[in-house]
Formats: structure tokens, C-alpha cells, sequence
């Protein structure tokens, strides 16, 4: 109603004439301003802002704003009660969509990758879809024959998904890698043996409330245990290996949607 802020005022002067009169704070002054925004002053000068839910002998109980932390504060401290004429300012609220886990997305390699995010746990499966384009081809130097078949790329990963930014959406990733692939080179020969590799990898994605979902991975360090490279001894060779097999297997970045 037009008056009813004018007369909830009113009640405020009236207040604060009684207190200057030695009196405290009448429950009149509460009654008018209950579930209404206002700021409650103590007598030690501290100001809280926020809605008065209900109050009593002992105390006002007040909403702070913008936490929404409920306090009591009581009642013999109280020297003035004011109506805030302005909103109070309510915190940002989220808006958090359904819970989703698994994910379809291509990478950028290109690839397709399914990955699943459950509480702590994050896994992947990606495949290279740029491989089958470009077959391997062996040599053999007995009969001096060449031939050539598919090329295929696979890995593989788990681990934990931590968030290093509460309700942000962006989630931090480590995990253990196994990549598969006959697309390497040993002299002439090409796609012969298969390279199989594990390692450890690290990651960063992103979920919308949408569904909308992007992710960026990168391998840390690993060896290949069979492949070109495992029939040289040095350590190096066997890294190489590693970090060939997951350039065209590892989804470095992807964009999908999260179900």
C-alpha cells in the first residue's frame, strides 16, 4: 500500500525518540518492520544488514545480506532499528543444472572421445579419425615387396577430476595414459610393430549448465613398451615414441556436449 513505508518510518522516529528518552527498542518497532530489510545497530556501534525474521525477549533474529547467515542478536544490545528505504543487496545466485557424466566430444586432432566425470573419477576413451586417411606401408627386404594397410590410433585415460574454482564449472584433471597405435616408423618399414605406450597426462575441462563442454589434455611423461623405438636401450627413444603415439591419439583439445 502507498502508506505503509511511510508509516513503518514513522515508527522508526518514534523508536529512536523513545530511546532518546532511555527506553529501549518497543516490540511495536519490530512487530512493524518484521520481514522487512533493515539494519540493526548495537550499542558497541556494529551495523547488520540484512531481513528480520522473527524476535522475542532474548534477541531479533536477522538474515544477514548477502550471506543469508542467520544470526540472533540480542535484544538488550539493540539501540536502533532502521528500515533500509533500498533493496538489499542478495548475493549471485547459481543456477546448477542436472547432474551430467558422460561425454561425447571430437577433438581437434580430429578425434572421437567418450569420457565420463563421476564425483572424483574421470575417464576417456578417444580414437583418431585422421589415421585410416593415411595407411602404412612395410617393406620387406627379403623379397623386396612393399604393402600397406589401415592406420589406426587409440588411448585411454583415468584418473581424478578435482575443482580448483568452487562452482566454477572448470574442473582440473590427472590421469594415467595408455596409447595404441601402428601408425610408426622403423627405418622403411612403417606401421610395423604396434606401439603401445603408457605414461601420465594432466587436463582442464569445462562444463556449462548447457551441457556444453571443452577440455584440453597434454601427456607428461611416459615410454612406449613395444613399438620401432623399444628395439633400441636408450630412454629417449622409448619418450619419443611416447609423445609420437599420443600427438595423433590424444585429444589435445575437444569440444562436445556433456549428457
Amino acid at each position: 500500500m502507498p502508506l505503509a513505508r511511510p508509516l513503518l518510518l514513522l515508527v522508526v522516529i518514534a523508536a529512536s525518540w523513545g530511546r532518546a528518552q532511555g527506553q529501549a527498542v518497543p516490540d511495536s518497532v519490530f512487530a512493524a518492520v518484521k520481514d522487512h530489510a533493515v539494519v540493526v545497530q548495537t550499542s558497541d556501534g556494529v551495523e547488520q544488514a540484512g531481513t528480520l525474521l522473527s524476535f522475542d525477549q532474548d534477541g531479533a533474529v536477522v538474515a544477514l545480506a548477502p550471506s543469508g547467515e542467520v544470526v540472533l542478536v540480542p535484544r538488550a544490545l539493540i539501540v536502533v532499528v532502521r528500515l533500509v528505504t533500498e533493496p538489499v543487496r542478495q548475493a549471485p545466485v547459481v543456477l546448477a543444472g542436472p547432474p551430467r557424466h558422460v561425454a561425447l566430444q571430437l577433438g581437434l586432432v580430429p578425434s572421437v572421445m567418450v569420457d565420463l566425470e563421476w564425483g572424483r573419477l574421470y575417464a576417456f576413451v578417444n580414437g583418431s579419425v585422421l589415421t585410416p586417411f593415411f595407411p602404412s606401408y612395410a617393406y620387406d627386404p627379403v623379397d623386396g615387396t612393399s604393402s600397406s594397410s589401415p592406420t589406426w590410433a587409440f588411448t585411454a585415460g583415468a584418473g581424478g577430476s578435482f575443482s580448483p574454482f568452487d562452482s566454477s564449472g572448470w574442473r582440473l584433471d590427472l590421469f594415467g595414459l595408455l596409447g595404441l597405435t601402428n601408425l610408426a616408423a622403423s627405418g622403411n618399414a612403417y606401421g610395423d610393430p604396434i606401439s603401445f605406450s603408457v605414461g601420465v597426462g594432466v587436463g582442464l575441462h569445462y562444463t556449462a549448465p548447457s551441457g556444453f563442454t571443452v577440455g584440453f589434455k597434454l601427456p607428461l611423461v611416459g615410454v612406449a613398451i613395444t613399438g620401432p623405438s623399444t628395439t633400441q636401450t636408450d630412454f629417449s627413444s622409448r619418450l619419443g615414441q611416447f609423445y609420437a603415439t599420443h600427438l595423433v591419439a590424444l585429444p589435445v583439445v575437444s569440444l562436445g556436449y556433456r549428457f
